[in-house]
């Protein structure tokens, strides 16, 4: 494969937003709070701000380590496999999880809108990449198909 070095190039940014969401994780309630009192806004924000950024924790642990999976994949020479299909539409969900979520919280702070519209643009790109994926492969087992069908 041609694009070995731009592949492993994500997987090295892809293992380091890994890190830094933990590290975000484990120091979220600091920065938020420092945030509300550097910023002097509402004292009631770092609990929303938490309320909204945990249970998205998951889901954006979830579609990094399955990207990691599909970057890995691809380096072995596996592309168009059940595999990354599967990998893709677990993206595809956990980022429309976290689209929804946000978008939820959005009413209550309003840049969670930005959030959740970039989240679902995560997920739009992650189905269609999925469709185009599973498209190629029913394709290959078609062509398979036909040829093992002409030479029986």
């Amino acid at each position: 494969m041609k694009n070995k070095k731009s592949l492993k190039f994500s997987l090295i940014i892809i293992t380091l937003s890994i890190i830094i969401l933990f590290a975000i994780a484990v120091t979220l309630p600091w920065l938020v709070t420092w945030y509300v009192e550097t910023k002097q806004k509402d004292a009631g924000l770092p609990t929303l701000i938490m309320l909204v950024c945990y249970p998205c924790l998951p889901f954006a642990a979830v579609a990094l380590f399955s990207l990691r999976k599909l970057i890995k994949n691809c380096l072995g020479g596996l592309v168009f496999g059940d595999q990354n299909i599967r990998v893709l539409k677990t993206t595809a969900i956990c980022c429309l999880a976290g689209a929804v979520i946000t978008l939820v919280a959005g009413r209550f702070y309003i840049p969670f809108y930005f959030v959740s519209i970039a989240a679902a643009g995560c997920a739009l790109i992650a189905k269609t990449t999925k469709d185009i994926f599973a498209a190629e492969l029913e394709q290959k087992r078609e062509e398979l198909y036909e040829s093992v069908k002409d030479e029986l």
